[in-house]
């Protein structure tokens, strides 16, 4: 892959999904990259499922922008997060064909979309009752449109939020796609509600779509894109440096981004970045976001903040509900701490993670943020190898003995 430094206008580690003309790619996602290719040149749509913070809006942007994957069609982005009614999904459908994202239909497409929202909302004249029940109707006419455009290539982004939606809006949807030759990504951070929504039997999109899953970007294909950017401007890095950052935050590729522009600015030029050079952008990164980390921090309710706590110094938390564990941080009674717990994953801005029996902070740099805070954050880079090891661990999928011996047994 080529990569030029006059694209570049300071720093070559982006933290947002939209990168500058001629940077074909965030980071090297080579067999990534030619998978879906095929899977979405095969004619059916599309599941991405994928945890928070590993590049997957990027991802499918540049897809989006590929010319082997929109064949001479017109390609649209939507993202969907932050909707919560069909007409959200409108507003959220006009942002997007407006140009916030990637969108190549024509002009005249966009007015026809665009100018049915706006007449809806001149209808309804902020009355949300009725504004909500003639916004379906504009769904069906986007959906219309679109037959028009058979070769064309939609991703709806954090798609799982329709099932938040006070109505049956996964059954409108299915009923208006399935009849079209329009290909359809559905993508999701929440994997559980995105699966479930297309392999379990009662729902409207079962068995509709293959799926596509984006893993963490490897540590050797990231020390390889760092070597390379640090190379372009005269500076170095070394593995060991690329190493400890990615595994003090888990291979987050969001936080990694963020570490290593700050370790990049903070290196000369004709300088090798080593591992202390990564500590000293921790710090930077850390001093960045104090303020608002400080903000969120303190307005936590404090049960809750002994939560955050706990998992930020430990990095990893496993027996949470141990008796040791409970009176060491203040937790309260067993019961009030699995509800708090349960909350701090599912709700709509999931604050904990969990991996079995184990847990820990969505936001890693908030979990640094506060190590450091209590004086715990050296004991986070001294034990970053063990709480790696033990990560990595947690995504080993753990097959049952009697199943295991099952398969053994039909083997014979």
């Amino acid at each position: 892959m080529h990569y030029s430094k006059k694209i570049f206008p300071t720093n070559p580690f982006f933290i947002i999904p939209e990168t500058p003309e001629g940077f074909t790619a965030l980071v090297p996602r080579n067999k990534e990259i030619k998978k879906f290719v095929r899977m979405a040149n095969s004619g059916s749509n599309l599941v991405l499922g994928g945890d928070r913070h590993l590049g997957k809006t990027t991802f499918l942007l540049q897809m989006l922008r590929r010319e082997d994957v929109r064949r001479g069609g017109c390609a649209l982005y939507v993202n969907l997060e932050h909707t919560r009614t069909v007409h959200d999904f409108l507003v959220a459908l006009m942002n997007s064909l407006r140009g916030r994202g990637c969108c190549t239909f024509p002009e005249s497409f966009r007015q026809d979309v665009t100018g049915s929202v706006l007449r809806l909302d001149l209808l309804c004249n902020g009355i949300d009752e009725m504004m909500q029940d003639q916004s379906r109707w504009v769904v069906e006419e986007f959906f219309d449109m679109l037959r028009d455009y058979p070769d064309a290539i939609v991703v709806f982004d954090e798609f799982q939020a329709i099932e938040r939606y006070p109505n049956r809006m996964a059954a409108l949807l299915r009923s208006k796609i399935q009849g079209l030759r329009t290909r359809f990504v559905f993508a999701g951070s929440d994997t559980r509600t995105l699966y479930d929504m297309f392999g379990s039997y009662s729902q409207p999109f079962y068995n509709s779509a293959g799926y596509f899953s984006l893993e963490r970007i490897s540590l050797n294909d990231y020390a390889a894109f760092c070597e390379r950017m640090f190379s372009l401007y005269g500076k170095a890095i070394t593995r060991d440096a690329v190493k400890l950052a990615y595994e003090l935050v888990f291979g987050d590729l969001l936080a990694l981004q963020k570490i290593m522009a700050a370790t990049f600015s903070l290196t000369g030029e004709g300088v090798t970045a080593t591992a202390e050079g990564v500590r000293d952008g921790v710090d930077a990164v850390l001093d960045y976001a104090d303020d608002a980390y400080r903000r969120y921090y303190g307005r936590m309710k404090d049960s809750d903040r002994n939560i955050v706590t706990l998992a930020a110094e430990r990095g990893l938390v496993q027996g949470i509900m141990s008796a040791g564990t409970i009176q060491a941080y203040r937790l309260g009674p067993t019961s009030s701490v699995l509800n708090r717990v349960k909350k701090m994953i599912d709700g709509e801005e999931p604050v904990l993670r969990r991996r079995g029996d184990t847990y820990f902070l969505s936001d890693v740099l908030l979990g640094l943020w506060v190590a450091r805070v209590r004086g715990r954050l050296e004991d986070r880079f001294n034990d970053v190898a063990r709480l790696y090891s033990e990560y990595v661990e947690t995504l080993t999928i753990k097959i049952p003995d009697a199943l295991s011996l099952g398969m053994t047994k039909s083997r014979k």
